[in-house]
């Protein structure tokens, strides 16, 4: 491999950029956003379990990200009468809440400081894969060809690369929005007194609220709802009202008008029956398999997407084809089950609090913490479920 770029800097890309620049080879990102150091404005908190703390653990940096983030050590339902706390089953066990543009500048600082090169402000445009050549747009419109022995697309929902990859005849392509949509919604200290350090999740029916604890007692989350209602309220001017009459405790702890300013944001599923081509682009994260968010997984499989990526080009530097395609092999199945049983644990979410999950061998604690394959794991739930192919 004489070099390799990477579009997109986001979380994925900086990790894999990072470890492969430590092992000497040349890396290049290319990042559309023109802030430094992974700065997008969301300030959406991410669930970290040691599945992606592992991923960081391999570049060095996962003491560093853990002291970031605040360990959660189990979920809180809130449904309208009772609240239920469900503790992890091991004391030693949490998933860290993090916010995601805390750990998107600390990875970017980490791959930089490897000798990543990391360029903001550059949009890919297109991919000329019969050329191996990037079509690349600065700030300034100014539009230059790029050519890399391999490309990797970290590049999120909207991935360019993944546009390309899909054109090839065999491989199948599923892009699917969600009728429901999200809007950021930032809960002042002291809306819970109990059980601060935990995931809390308020289910009312056709729409839901999931927050995590910051350092300064505050909890960040998501209220998710349906696309139609989320309209319906805007258009009321009602939306404060609505949500503190449905949980009463949110009154006089969130600015609504701060919540609902813009538009809300849509839940996209992408699904693929194979993320690489041939031996010159491959795909990451959110461009190979973007799903609903409520399962806590997306960081944690992009981050462990990052890490078994650099462990298959490091290990096969002068047969990329049998790379790419063994990491397509392995990771096609985990991202459809993993897309699977995050749909599964959504559905439940607009349904009420679903049962308790056993929680020492239960698809949680499975999927967090004993580390079990995502394909492993869905087979308990749906015995008869196979990947797409």
């Amino acid at each position: 491999m004489q070099r390799i770029v990477i579009i997109g800097a986001g979380p994925a890309g900086c990790l894999l950029g990072g470890l492969l620049a430590q092992a000497g080879l040349s890396v290049t990102i290319y990042e559309k956003r023109t802030q430094q150091h992974g700065s997008d404005g969301r300030t959406i908190s991410l669930s970290l379990s040691p599945r992606g703390l592992a991923a960081l653990d391999a570049a060095g940096i996962g003491t560093t990200v853990r002291n970031l983030g605040v360990a959660m050590r189990g979920r809180v339902f809130h449904e309208q009468a009772t609240s239920t706390f469900q503790p992890y089953a091991r004391p030693h066990w949490c998933n860290y809440a993090i916010d995601r543009q805390v750990l998107s500048q600390a990875i970017w600082q980490w791959a930089e400081s490897q000798g990543v090169r990391i360029h903001t402000g550059v949009t890919c445009l297109e991919y000329q894969w019969r050329e191996r050549s990037l079509v690349l747009e600065d700030a300034h419109a100014h539009v230059w060809h790029e050519t890399a022995s391999l490309v990797v697309g970290a590049d999120g929902v909207a991935s360019e690369i993944r546009n390309v990859i899909a054109r090839a005849p065999a491989i199948d392509l599923v892009k699917r929005a969600a009728d429901q949509v999200y809007r950021e919604i930032h809960l002042h200290p002291g809306v819970v007194t109990e059980h601060v350090r935990a995931i809390h999740i308020w289910p009312r029916g056709a729409w839901f609220v999931v927050a995590m604890p910051q350092y300064d007692g505050s909890l960040r989350g998501t209220l998710v709802l349906p696309e139609a209602l989320d309209m319906q309220w805007q258009e009321a001017g009602m939306v404060g009202e609505y949500i503190s009459a449905a949980i009463p405790r949110f009154h006089g702890f969130f600015d609504a008008a701060q919540m609902t300013a813009g538009t809300a944001a849509p839940i996209v599923t992408v699904r693929m029956n194979a993320y690489h081509l041939a031996d010159q682009a491959v795909l990451i994260g959110d461009a190979a398999h973007a799903m609903v968010p409520f399962l806590g997984q997306g960081v944690n499989i992009a981050l462990q997407d990052a890490c078994i990526l650099a462990q298959l080009l490091l290990a096969h530097p002068t047969n990329l084809g049998f790379a790419l395609a063994y990491y397509s092999a392995q990771r096609v199945p985990e991202g459809q089950a993993c897309a699977d049983l995050s749909q599964a644990n959504f559905d439940a979410l607009l349904n009420g609090a679903p049962p308790s999950d056993d929680p020492l061998h239960g698809v949680v604690a499975r999927v967090n913490f004993w580390q079990h394959a995502y394909a492993d794991v869905i087979k308990e739930v749906v015995p008869a479920w196979s990947p797409d192919r």
